[in-house]
This record gives structure tokens, C-alpha cells and sequence, in this order.
């Protein structure tokens, strides 16, 4: 499952290069691998769409790159009428990879990376897909959002892993106003600014008054799109927040960071479970199974974004609010940072998926917030007692377990 969903992440990183000015064939230094000297590299287009023809005529370039994805070298040949093409003087090694890449019809595609295994000549297949303007089979796999507070207000990232089940590439779904196609329109919240995306590509997307586009393509396969929009909305003492759907939703996951002490309150969310992400910053985590196209998810988030010092807690485990972007620079330094955190949080909800079946499956009465609280800090300090946790990680998710706990007695006052 991690190959499968980090390959296709990685070649659009080595795809993101292909902007910049390159030689027609660019040499590979030999330091790198043990070469076996040059050959040839074979290949054919496929069209996947059932009854697509085979276009003429392509532009095919080869990327040659090491065992960790690294791009080392970039060639260049044109296909032949039945879809093939041949690359010559390549360099070739078991210890490299070789990966076609095509664009047709305004969408780029790449093959899937061959060795050489020092007899066969490599050979790759290289799929196109003709286009259609229907979004039946497009579904977003994953939505993951995560909530952090600046001096400015909320910060609010929001990631998606799109898929498209189908067997033509989705374009040209609706017309912008200049009259350029666009694939996928998504929602924005009344309020929005100093929203911008990743991927960074200058005119992919397009902000509307509520709502951005998507103009980019969207080619078969699982997860074959992870893009990322950020932007700032006004927070005081708490605010609603509501989404609606675009598309099916199979999943999405609100993350706030622990320390902060919030909470959401909402019917149907799950939560909050607390995790450690990769940077080693911890979240509470909360999840809403499933929303068809047009559904909306609504909660509220209560709580002032201030640290609380632990009572007789040395200062130093005191934290200071996430800046402002600092996530969002994080996890969007490029669209292989989109996918890392969304497979860490995926990888995090798979692993505890079974214990958290195990432990709600004779929960049928409805427990008071207050109370479930109350029974996880008794719970993280039985942890800490037995040695399972480390004393900064339990004083934060203590800090954010008592926050919950004055919240949820505050609104109980109310």
C-alpha cells in the first residue's frame, strides 16, 4: 500500500521538473551506479480508454533515475504510428530505473518504473487515456483538515487524495468565465483569505468568491491527484464551520493541535483520539465517516488558543502557539509532503482501527463528554505510570485533556 501510494506522488514530483529548461539528453554521472555501458530502451503507448485510438505521433521523454527516485538523466524521442518509440545510447544499470512520461490532450502520464536485469532490453508501456467531462467515477479518498492558530485568526489547511475509478481522464467539467475548462470546483468558506495552494503552479488553480477550481486534468488512478488549499478565517472565543462536499468523501479527519486545548463539537464526529505526527507535533484528532456529493458536515470549535502552564509542571514543556504557516510550510513544500502526512494520519487510524472496533462495539449508551474526559486523563496517567509514555508527551496531552474538561464544564454553565 505505501509503494502504491507513494510512487505516483514522487513522479509528480519529477514531473513538477520537467519546467525547468533541460538538454535534450542529459548526461548521467557513472559515480552513481555500476554501469554495464549503453543500450537501447524500448516502449509502447497504450490508449487504456475502451476504443481510444493511438495518437500518431508523441513527444516521449525517458527519465533514468537511482533506486530512490532521484532524477539522474532525461532523454527524448518521438513515437512511431503504432505507438512505439526507441531511446538509444542509454545509459544502463540493474541499479536504475526507467520511467516514460507523455502528454496527450492537455494530460500528462507516465509509465511505471522498469530495471534493466543485465541481458533484456528494458521495455516500458506507456498508457494515455482519452477524456471525458463526467465525474461519476472521481471520489475524494482522503480529505484531511488541519486547524492551527495564528494572531490573525484560525489557519485552516485543507488536503485532498482524489481518485478517479474510470477509464478516461476528467477534463473540461465546467467553463470558468474567461472561457477556459475547469475539472473540479471546490467549496471555500465566507470569510476566506490569504488563501493559496499547493501545488504552486501559477494558473492551475482558480479562486472564485466562494469556491476555487482545479483546471488541471484528472487521469485514472487511485490517488492520482493530492493538492492542498490554505487560508485564513477571523477566530475569537469559537466559530462554526461547515463543508460541503463537492464530490463523495469517503473520509475526513480534523486535526487541532494538542496543546492548544480545543475541541470540536459536532454530531457525528468520532473523537478525539490524540496521535504524534512525523514532526513530532501532537494532535487531536477527530473523523467523520463519509459524505455524498452536496452533504454537509457542521460542528463547532470552542476554546481560546492559549497555552495553559501545567500546575507543577517545570516551565520548560511550556509550548508557544503554532505561527502562522508554519504547517502550512511544512507539509506543503511539495506534493510529497501532502501525501506523507496523509498517509502518517491514514497509517495512525489504520493501526488503532481494530482496538477502537473492539472497545465501541457494546458502547451503545450515550457517554457524557465530561465524564470520557475524565476517564482518558485516568487512563494517560496510568500510562505514564507504567512507563508507556514519556513525561513532555504526557504534560502536553494532559494540558490539552484538562482544557477539554474546563471547556466542556464552561459550556455546561452556559
Amino acid at each position: 500500500m505505501l509503494k502504491r501510494l507513494l510512487f505516483p506522488a514522487l513522479l509528480i514530483l519529477v514531473f513538477m521538473l520537467l519546467t525547468v529548461p533541460v538538454r535534450a539528453q542529459t548526461s548521467i554521472p557513472t559515480a552513481t551506479s555500476q554501469l554495464e555501458g549503453t543500450g537501447m530502451v524500448t516502449g509502447v503507448i497504450v490508449n487504456r480508454t475502451q476504443g481510444g485510438t493511438i495518437p500518431e505521433s508523441l513527444s516521449v521523454m525517458l527519465h533514468v533515475l537511482d533506486q530512490n527516485y532521484n532524477q539522474l538523466g532525461m532523454l527524448h524521442a518521438q513515437s512511431q504510428p503504432d505507438g512505439s518509440f526507441l531511446f538509444e545510447d542509454v545509459p544502463l544499470s540493474p541499479e536504475l530505473l526507467y520511467v516514460g512520461f507523455v502528454t496527450y490532450q492537455g494530460a500528462s502520464y507516465n509509465s511505471q518504473p522498469v530495471s534493466f536485469d543485465g541481458k533484456t532490453t528494458p521495455n516500458i508501456e506507456l498508457p494515455v487515456y482519452g477524456t471525458t467531462n463526467d465525474l461519476s467515477n472521481v471520489q475524494v479518498d482522503e480529505m484531511h483538515v488541519l486547524f492551527n492558530f495564528a494572531e490573525d485568526g484560525l489557519e485552516v489547511n485543507e488536503i485532498y487524495l482524489i481518485s478517479n475509478l474510470g477509464n478516461s481522464t476528467v477534463t473540461g467539467t465546467l467553463t470558468l468565465d474567461d472561457g477556459q475548462p475547469a475539472t473540479i470546483e471546490f467549496p471555500l468558506p465566507a470569510g476566506a483569505d490569504y488563501v493559496f495552494f499547493k501545488p504552486d503552479t501559477s494558473d492551475r488553480f482558480v479562486e472564485l468568491d466562494s469556491s476555487f477550481t482545479d483546471k488541471a486534468p484528472l487521469v485514472p488512478g487511485e490517488r492520482s491527484s493530492q493538492i492542498m488549499v490554505s487560508y485564513l478565517l477571523p477566530y475569537f472565543d469559537e466559530m462554526s464551520y461547515s463543508y460541503t462536499a463537492p464530490l463523495t468523501v469517503r473520509n475526513i479527519d480534523f486535526l487541532i493541535p494538542a496543546e492548544e486545548g480545543m475541541i470540536l463539537q459536532g454530531p457525528n464526529l468520532l473523537g478525539p483520539e490524540i496521535t504524534t505526527l512525523q514532526d513530532q507535533s501532537i494532535y487531536q484528532v477527530y473523523t467523520y465517516k463519509g459524505l455524498s456529493a452536496g452533504e454537509t458536515v457542521s460542528f463547532d470549535l470552542l476554546g481560546k488558543p492559549n497555552f495553559e502552564v501545567i500546575s507543577g509542571a517545570d516551565n520548560s514543556l511550556a509550548k508557544p502557539a503554532v505561527s502562522t504557516s508554519k504547517l502550512a510550510i511544512e507539509i506543503g513544500s511539495g506534493v510529497f509532503g501532502l501525501v506523507m502526512i496523509a498517509f502518517g494520519i491514514w497509517q495512525w487510524r489504520r493501526s488503532r482501527s481494530d482496538d477502537s472496533e473492539a472497545d465501541t462495539a457494546d458502547d451503545t449508551d450515550e457517554v457524557n463528554p465530561y465524564e470520557e474526559v475524565i476517564v482518558k486523563i485516568a487512563h494517560l496517567d496510568d500510562a505514564r505510570d507504567w512507563g508507556e509514555i514519556d513525561e513532555l508527551e504526557y504534560a502536553h496531552q494532559r494540558a490539552a485533556l484538562r482544557k477539554q474538561a474546563k471547556i466542556l464544564l464552561e459550556k455546561d454553565d452556559e
